[in-house]
């Protein structure tokens, strides 16, 4: 499915559906829908929202949550039993910005060049955690990027990862034609 994913993608046959909407129940929902695993794991597992009144953005729901899924997926995988991961929906200045922080195994310095691109497993995530295509992380920045947003990371091996992506609020008292 990530193959096809990105093909489509690359091909511009993604078919993006762009509806003006709030993002925090699609936050709610996936971390609902991944509570049950970080659980079975003995993860702490736990949400934080800015507000309950976010601003509405421009999105496609079904991509943007192939991105939150993503990030969390990959959080819980790679944070041993024991650990901690954090999700964190915030306003800033003109956009929105989802953050997922974890205590897991975190990425080799020489490696992280690499992350977003197609087929990339840092090489102690593969020992760590067989599975996986390496296309995740390449879809998830090229759909934030399709959305006008920035997508971006901090790692330290044996520490942790906060991967970002953040979504541009409307222009406000702009009428678009």
């Amino acid at each position: 499915n990530d193959l096809l994913d990105v093909a489509r993608l690359e091909e511009g046959r993604f078919g993006f559906k762009m509806k003006k909407q709030s993002l925090a129940p699609l936050v709610k929902k996936v971390y609902e829908n991944f509570r049950k695993t970080a659980s079975g794991k003995g993860i702490k597992f736990s949400l934080e929202l800015s507000k309950d009144d976010v601003p509405l953005l421009d999105f496609d729901e079904e991509k943007i949550a192939i991105v939150l899924e993503n990030l969390v997926d990959n959080a819980i995988k790679y944070t041993p039993p024991g650990g901690q991961v954090v999700v964190t929906l915030l306003e800033e200045k003109n956009r929105q910005t989802v953050e997922v922080v974890d205590t897991g195994i975190g990425m080799p310095a020489d490696e992280t060049k690499r992350v977003f691109t197609k087929f990339f497993r840092a090489e102690n995530a593969q020992l760590y955690q067989t599975s996986g295509t390496g296309l995740g992380l390449y879809l998830a920045q090229n759909i934030v990027a399709h959305h006008g947003g920035a997508m971006f990371f901090k790692t330290e091996e044996n520490k942790g990862s906060t991967f970002t992506f953040s979504l541009p609020l409307p222009k406000s008292g702009i009428k678009k034609v």
